[in-house]
Order: structure tokens, then sequence, then C-alpha cells
């Protein structure tokens, strides 16, 4: 699990409170709670908190491989994770709060709002070396009404975030992911 920010430290959370236990958790800096590390730690998995990216690039791929993981999940991760470790596994899988290939970047719900959009997605794709790019697993939208405002609708995205997720790992463990090209016109947030 790569994880950042509160939409990080909440899917990480409910995935733990579901029994989903990564098998590490890699972080940076203060990006996710101690409440939480200090929770992993205890179910004993391996936690790697990064410092300077570039630096500990051969760490950290020496870290993950040996942990042997089967695929990636990252959410609101602040690296754009480079070949070298994405290519470790076969399923590298991020998940980000817009319609890709609609808003790829970092303030995907702040573009939904200024171009008022009255529906925003999140799509769980595949990790290429450029942002937002990859393959799409699973997409799905939620209504945006007049009384909704920046904070309930990242509710409703992390919300439905969680539950696409567990849909792709499922798919995941019966065999059953099929990966679709992002049609539409990409655009930047």
């Amino acid at each position: 699990f790569f994880g950042g920010k509160s939409i990080g430290n909440i899917i990480l959370n409910n995935l733990l409170d579901n029994n989903y236990f990564p098998t590490a958790i890699i972080y940076y800096n203060n990006e996710l709670e101690t409440e939480i590390i200090d929770r992993a730690k205890s179910l004993e998995i391996q936690v790697y908190q990064i410092k300077k990216f570039k630096v500990e690039l051969i760490e950290i791929i020496n870290f993950i491989k040996e942990q042997a993981p089967d695929f990636y999940i990252s959410v609101a991760f602040c690296f754009i994770l480079p070949r070298s470790i994405l290519s470790i596994v076969k399923w590298p899988i991020n998940i980000h709060t817009s319609a890709l290939p609609k808003y790829k970047g970092n303030h995907p719900i702040a573009a939904a709002f200024l171009n008022d959009d009255s529906f925003q997605g999140t799509t769980v794709h595949l990790m290429t070396d450029e942002v937002d790019s990859g393959k799409i697993l699973l997409q799905d939208f939620v209504h945006v009404t007049n009384e909704d405002d920046m904070v309930s609708v990242r509710q409703k995205l992390i919300d439905l975030s969680y539950k696409l997720i567990i849909q792709v790992i499922n798919q995941l463990k019966s065999g059953c992911l099929y990966p679709k090209n992002q049609i539409g016109i990409s655009t930047l947030a």
C-alpha cells in the first residue's frame, strides 16, 4: 500500500477494519497518521517511511522485493512511481478521484467543482509512469447536488473509492480483471 493525505488514511484504515491487510505500507514523511502506522505495526505489517524518494529509490525497491507483493494499491501517494517499481508487480493499482481521463493530477475534485460538473467520478486504474494514464479497472460516479460542497463530495468519492477497490481486489482474487483503455479527452487538474 502506497498512501498519503486524508484519503489514503481513510482507505487504509477501512482496509484494516475489514481484514484486508497489505503486505507492507510505504508512505512519505508524515503523510499517514501515526495511529494507523502503529496499528499496522501491531498487525505485523511491514512499514517503510520515505524521507527522500530519489535518494532512497534502491532501498525502496529492495524493500518491496523482500515483501514479494502480488499487487500495489496507491491512494494519494505523492510521487509518480518509476518503472523500476511499477514493473515489480503485474497489477500496480491506483485510486484517483476523477472520471479519467478527465482531471488527471493533484486537484480533480476542485477542478470538477470549478467546471460545475453535476457528476464526479472515481477511477481505479493501472499505474504507468505518466500521471493517471493507465488502463481503467473500474470507474463509477456520484451525483453532485446544489446542497453539496467540496467536503461532502470528497466524502462521497472516498466511500465510492473504497467500494471500488474492494471490488477490484475480489476480481483479482477470482482472475476476472479486465483493464480497459481510457476513452475521451484528457484534461489536467
